[in-house]
């Protein structure tokens, strides 16, 4: 008998049989030449240099390059509270970056004021990522390890950011603006807030690849113009950074995490993403969570080096369900948003439309384009499972994800729906292990394995 027709006859035979098979094959290879998930990759090695406890020594090689004066100097590194990682990314198969505060003994002259450091702090940045071939930056070997370093908001595939650091007349036409750091990306994207005197805001400056920037004011634009309530441009730099609109209101994240219910009810989501417009088909298609787990498995197991079979058990079964196709339908691509969670939807105090409900803003249009509408459930299922979660028992299913799972079940395809939502779980591993630890990584991988156990029932 054929995988097509055992999936046929009964999809949750297909699937319980390839996990199996995926287990077996990887506790072979193990046992047959010794695989250790710990066996440490030119990545792997970065993250660990970086979460090093002397990678103050680098730092200093850094500051000296800059001729920039640490605030205390110990040996061949840096004094004990005058430095600490602040944020590491890693991008499976694009490198690993640090982000470090650094405290100088001075201010750094011609440098924007980061207002969510200390005035003699500044951030450092090193990385392995491939950098443009004309970049300023410091380069370093270091135990093996190349790295690449600069200062924020100098990012080399950013060049528009220090100008949203620090705003001109060309970017906002108000000079009492200040700019608010949010979130930065290292080599990808960054958001600031900019702010009056009063300390109210007034927009955000979104900053990508210079590349990028016209892209991204075309997305806003058909979105916005097609009854869609997202951010409107305003203004943009011509090197990346682009003004948008104060959309008001917190997130849907809060009464998630807080209450663990779903103040979106599932129509309110699916008549936002209908409003999408057919012109978005034109878009370039970016890759859904799930059509990478083999990536994502690199960065889980980087978090969690003893739980590699587990991690590479479930994405190769994600992966064969993915490419199989089984779940998609002869429709084809349809509108999709590409980063749909509750962090990108804003619940503001003014209603805008009763068919979304509470919905009054979305957010985050980088990926907006073709894709399966199947993608974007899963993406929203899957972030709603772990601000809900039980940390007593990670494996239970959340009343509220239960209720986003059956309705979603009468639009798109339900087994692929959970073999999608443990996809998506799959490439959060590494971010909750990079952020809050071991444990909550692990918690990660058994609510993404329950997932997965849902498509098999």
């Amino acid at each position: 008998m054929t995988a097509t027709n055992t999936w046929a006859r009964s999809p949750g035979l297909f699937l319980r049989r390839l996990y199996d098979r995926a287990t077996h094959i990887l506790a072979q290879a193990c046992k047959d030449v010794r695989m250790s998930p710990q066996s440490p990759s030119e990545e792997t090695r970065a993250i660990e240099l970086l979460t090093d406890t002397q990678a103050d020594r680098a730092l200093s090689k850094v500051l000296d390059a800059l001729d920039l004066a640490p605030y205390q100097r110990t040996g061949h590194g840096l004094g004990a509270g005058s430095w600490r990682l602040v944020q590491l990314n890693h991008r499976p198969g694009a490198g690993v970056t640090g982000v470090f505060a650094v405290e100088l003994s001075s201010p750094a002259v011609g440098l924007p004021r980061h207002l969510g450091l200390d005035e003699n702090e500044v951030l450092v940045c090193l990385s392995t990522a491939a950098l443009p071939d004309d970049a300023a930056v410091v380069t370093l070997d270091w135990n093996g390890c190349r790295f690449a370093s600069w200062l924020w908001p100098d990012d080399p595939w950013l060049p528009g950011l220090r100008q949203a650091a620090d705003p001109t007349a060309r970017l906002v036409s108000r000079s009492d603006l200040r700019s608010v750091p949010v979130t930065y990306r290292p080599t990808r994207r960054a958001v600031l807030r900019l702010t009056d005197a009063d300390f109210l805001t007034t927009a955000y400056v979104k900053v990508v690849r210079a590349a990028r920037e016209a892209d991204l004011v075309v997305r806003h634009t058909v979105l916005a113009n097609h009854h869609v309530p997202v951010p409107r441009p305003l203004a943009r730099s011509g090197d990346g950074a682009v003004v948008l609109s104060h959309l008001p209101g917190p997130t849907a994240v809060g009464p998630i995490r807080e209450e663990g219910t779903g103040v979106v009810a599932p129509e309110h989501l699916l008549a936002l993403l209908d409003r999408f417009p057919s012109a978005v088909a034109d878009f370039p298609r970016r890759a859904a969570w799930s059509d990478r787990a083999l990536d994502y498995a690199r960065s889980a197991q980087a978090a969690l080096p003893e739980e590699g079979v587990r991690v590479q058990t479930l994405a190769e079964a994600v992966e064969v369900f993915v490419r199989s196709g089984q779940d998609v339908d002869d429709d084809g691509p349809v509108p999709v948003h590409g980063d749909f969670h509750p962090g990108n939807l804003i619940l503001g105090p003014n209603p805008v439309d009763p068919a979304l409900g509470p919905i009054t803003g979305l957010l985050d249009l980088d990926a907006v384009g073709p894709g399966l509408l199947a993608d974007d459930l899963a993406c929203f299922v899957a972030h709603t499972w772990l601000l809900a979660i039980d940390p007593s028992d990670p494996s239970s299913v959340p009343s509220v994800v239960k209720a986003y799972l059956d309705a979603f079940d009468e639009v798109v395809d339900p087994v692929g729906l959970r073999v999608r939502t443990a996809g998506v779980l799959l490439s959060l591993i590494g971010v909750a292990g990079r952020r809050r630890g071991a444990s909550a990584a692990r918690a990660g991988l058994t609510v993404a394995e329950s997932a997965y156990r849902l498509a098999l029932v």
